[in-house]
């Protein structure tokens, strides 16, 4: 046998390589995509049980281990009364970011997280997109209508906004629309104002 290699072997060598290579990437790549989106499949309930099914299944964004010691910690928390999930709390601490915006721009945010709009994205993709379509009406205006109207319309007006002819005018400034209303005129306009109506889904 010859103490060089044979130029066949190498070529074919590297082409299987280069083969193996391209294999294990579209493999790696399509365990990444099977990642679930939403959730993280641990229901905080503190139902031990369904947790640690849920960990087994593999459809939480945690690695087994991660997720076993959540829900022991679960587990643990129930036993001693402190596990807790109020929607109410949860709802107030995300309000609590808007807190930061000012004006038409806190409005625009807790309508946002009110649910008013579209959401898309994830957690485990990279985050949660909410989206609602922001219509700033001239200062000039003396009447203005705005169609068409979506499906789920939403009119924010900012609580210090002055006469708006929509009624009920709420504290929180936020007025659901009914989906049959047709054109929703504002009249007289304000100087500043703002409508929120949610991006079609």
């Amino acid at each position: 046998m010859s103490a060089y290699a044979n130029p066949e072997r190498i070529a074919l060598l590297r082409k299987s390589m280069t083969y193996f290579g391209l294999t294990s990437l579209l493999a790696v790549s399509a365990a990444t995509a099977q990642v679930a989106v939403g959730t993280t499949g641990i229901d905080t309930s503190g139902n031990t049980q369904r947790e640690k099914a849920a960990c087994h299944s593999g459809m939480t964004q945690q690695d087994y281990v991660t997720c076993m010691r959540e829900a022991m910690n679960a587990a643990a928390e129930k036993r001693r009364g402190k596990l807790e999930n109020h929607g109410e709390q949860f709802q107030a601490n995300a309000l609590k970011r808007c807190d930061v915006l000012k004006g038409e721009d806190q409005i625009a945010c807790q309508a946002r997280i009110l649910g008013y709009g579209s959401t898309s994205g994830s957690v485990a993709g990279g985050g949660v997109v909410r989206q609602v379509e922001t219509v700033m009406v001239p200062p000039d205006a003396a009447k203005v209508a705005i169609e068409p109207k979506t499906s789920a319309g939403v009119v924010v007006i900012p609580p210090d906004a002055g006469t708006v002819t929509i009624e009920p005018k709420t504290s929180s400034g936020l007025v659901v629309v009914p989906a049959d209303a047709g054109t929703i005129i504002i009249e007289p306009k304000r100087s500043g104002g703002i409508v929120v109506i949610p991006a079609p889904k």
